[in-house]
C-alpha cells in the first residue's frame, strides 16, 4: 500500500500513532476576493511586489474580479475557532497595516474584499521512518512542504517515478522501501528547508537586504536560475543512484 494522502495524512498517524511530526512555520497564506473600479479590466498577468514592509500580488479575471494573495506572519499557530471566527479579520487588518506606507492600491483591494481565504503554513521537515511493513509513504504525507517554490506536487511525483522503478527492480517490498528513503530523503529535506527560507522572506523584511534586493534583482533573477537548477532540473535517470 501507497500512502499518498496528504501533509494530514491518516495513513501516517495509522502508521506512526506516537509521532507528530507536522510543524506550524508561524505563516499563514491567505487571499481574497474583491471589485474596485481602479481594476475593472482583466490583466495579462500576476502583479507581485515586494512592498515596504511585506509581499503582495494580484491579478484581475475576465470578470473584473480582482484576486489577490499574502503571507501573514503570526507566532502563535491559530487554533479552530480564530480560523472561522476571528482570523481573516485580524489577517484584514493587519495587512493593511503592513502596506500603508506601499501603494495605496493594495490597502484599497484588501480593504474591499468580499471574501478571505486563510490557512495555516505547515511543512514537515523530518520524519525517521517513512515505511512499515507494506506500507510506505510518499509525498506530503512523507515529507510535507510549504508551498512557497511550488513543490509539494512535483516532489509527490519525483517520488512516484522512483518508488514505481525501485519496485520493479527489487521483488522484496521491504528492499524496495529501504532504498527509496535513502535516496530521497536527504533532497527532500533540503527543498523543504529552501522553501522555507523562501516563505520567511516574504515577510518580518530586513531593510538592509530590501535595499539591496530592489537595486540588484536583475542580477539576482539570473543567478537564482543557475542555482535552483538542483531543484527544477531533477532527473530520476540522470540522478539515479542504484
Amino acid at each position: 500500500m501507497i500512502g499518498c494522502d496528504g501533509m494530514f495524512s491518516e495513513v501516517r498517524s495509522q502508521l506512526f500513532p506516537d509521532v507528530s511530526a507536522i510543524q506550524y512555520t508561524k505563516l499563514i497564506s491567505t487571499g481574497g476576493y474583491a471589485k474596485i473600479p481602479e481594476l475593472s479590466k482583466p490583466l495579462d498577468s500576476i502583479r507581485m511586489i515586494f512592498g515596504e514592509r511585506g509581499f503582495f500580488a494580484y491579478s484581475v479575471s475576465d470578470q473584473g474580479e480582482v484576486w489577490w494573495f499574502n503571507n501573514y506572519f503570526r507566532e502563535q499557530q491559530p487554533k479552530p475557532y480564530e480560523i472561522e471566527n476571528t482570523l481573516k479579520i485580524e489577517i484584514q487588518d493587519h495587512l493593511v497595516n503592513v502596506h500603508k506606507n506601499d501603494d495605496p492600491l493594495f490597502s484599497k483591494i484588501i480593504r474591499n474584499s468580499h471574501e478571505i481565504i486563510a490557512y495555516p503554513v505547515y511543512d514537515l521537515p523530518k520524519l525517521s521512518r517513512w515505511y512499515k511493513g507494506r506500507v510506505c509513504l510518499i509525498g506530503d504525507a512523507a515529507h510535507g512542504i510549504s508551498p512557497h517554490i511550488g513543490q509539494g506536487a512535483s516532489l509527490a511525483l519525483e517520488d512516484t517515478v522512483v518508488i514505481a522503478e525501485l519496485l520493479k527492480l527489487h521483488k522484496d517490498y521491504g528492499t524496495a522501501f529501504q532504498i527509496f528513503q535513502s535516496e530521497r530523503q536527504s533532497r527532500v529535506e533540503k527543498v523543504i528547508k529552501s522553501a522555507r527560507k523562501v516563505g520567511d522572506t516574504k515577510t518580518k523584511t530586513n531593510p538592509i537586504a530590501a535595499w539591496l534586493r530592489d537595486r540588484f534583482i536583475g542580477f539576482f533573477i539570473g543567478k537564482q536560475i543557475r542555482q535552483l537548477d538542483w531543484i527544477y532540473g531533477w532527473n530520476y535517470y540522470n540522478n539515479n543512484k542504484s
